[in-house]
């Protein structure tokens, strides 16, 4: 007896040696991932949109309240501006097949300035003082007490990022990497600034801290790209949406009359955070060790910072305080794979 058409060897071909030799549309252009992948990255960051002006040098009348007119600036405003920072990122990759594997990310920045400005005594005879900007208006009281001789800031801005990701590798082959992911993001950003204002009868301190926590979504692409030569090109980009608090508190406080201002405001929000990073390094040791080195831009958006807390506190207005920081700087990374 002949075999029939359905009894053809061809046809009988077992599923597992399908996947493996790319019989499988799933996994067509994809050669295999490395098992495991460990990377720390030491990040060199500035915050921006992030500054606050705390006090300035003003031309009298001394005795007129904030309210009633704007004061004859003479010199620039002391500003509370963080300059760049190191921070640092560590994570690891375990594949879960030929083409797919989790990802687990922490990152950690910290940074902070400190700023002073004075009036000279040949400028305090001329009625020269300063004004503080971040204090609240109705605490203002007439000369000499009302205005300061000196001020000083401490601005501190801190954020913490975990994330758990599953990424798909749909190309591998060619020395061509290219990676979508999706995963979570939990995010914490704190924002903390202290000024204290000082005349020859008072010492006041302002306090303002912001806090947020959250969590949400994220979506992201990567792609690397080997030379014959040992240089490696990458790219990465995500999309985050993370859902939080901001717990907002401020506090103006005399050091001879004890408590005057006590507040605080919470908001819920979304916050969209953007990120985006560009570089190129070295594959050495047959691609198992790589050095790279990039720049990376990061934005936070419909969040509440420092400045707009302050003035919706000196406003007695707290609506509108939705705007954007960003995050920029240096990133270098050590990575293995194997």
């Amino acid at each position: 007896m002949q075999p029939g058409p359905m009894q053809s060897g061809p046809a009988l071909q077992p599923m597992a040696e399908s996947v493996a030799t790319g019989g499988d549309p799933c996994y067509q252009g994809c050669q295999g991932i490395p098992t495991w992948e460990f990377f720390g990255d030491f990040m060199y960051l500035r915050p921006r949109n992030a500054n606050v002006a705390y006090g300035v040098e003003f031309n009298g009348p001394p005795n007129t309240p904030p309210g009633a007119a704007t004061p004859i600036q003479v010199a620039e405003p002391g500003t509370a501006s963080i300059d760049f920072h190191p921070g640092w990122r560590v994570g690891f990759a375990k594949s879960l097949d030929e083409c797919n594997a989790v990802v687990a990310t922490f990152s950690h920045y910290e940074g902070e300035d400190q700023d002073s400005i004075s009036v000279p005594s040949d400028l305090q005879q001329q009625g020269i003082l300063i004004r503080s900007m971040v204090s609240q208006p109705s605490t203002w009281t007439a000369a000499p007490v009302g205005d300061w001789l000196q001020a000083a800031s401490d601005y501190q801005m801190i954020y913490s990022l975990a994330d758990i990701d599953f990424r798909w590798t749909f190309e591998n082959q060619n020395d061509t990497r290219l990676s979508l992911f999706a995963g979570m993001r939990y995010a914490s950003l704190d924002q903390r600034l202290d000024v204290s204002l000082t005349s020859s009868s008072d010492l006041q301190n302002v306090h303002s801290q912001v806090n947020f926590e959250g969590g949400g979504l994220r979506i992201g692409f990567e792609g690397q790209r080997r030379t014959p030569f040992g240089l490696v090109f990458y790219g990465r980009t995500a999309a985050s949406l993370v859902a939080g608090t901001f717990r907002c508190a401020y506090s103006q406080t005399s050091l001879y009359n004890g408590l005057l201002v006590d507040t605080g405001y919470p908001a819920d929000r979304v916050v969209p955070i953007l990120d985006a990073e560009l570089g190129t390094g070295l594959s050495l040791w047959n691609d198992k060790l790589r050095l790279t080195a990039g720049y990376s831009f990061s934005g936070w958006f419909n969040i509440v910072r420092t400045d707009q807390f302050i003035g919706a506190v000196q406003s007695n207005n707290f609506t509108g305080m939705n705007n954007a920081l960003t995050f920029d700087g240096f990133v270098g990374r050590i990575e293995l794979q194997f």
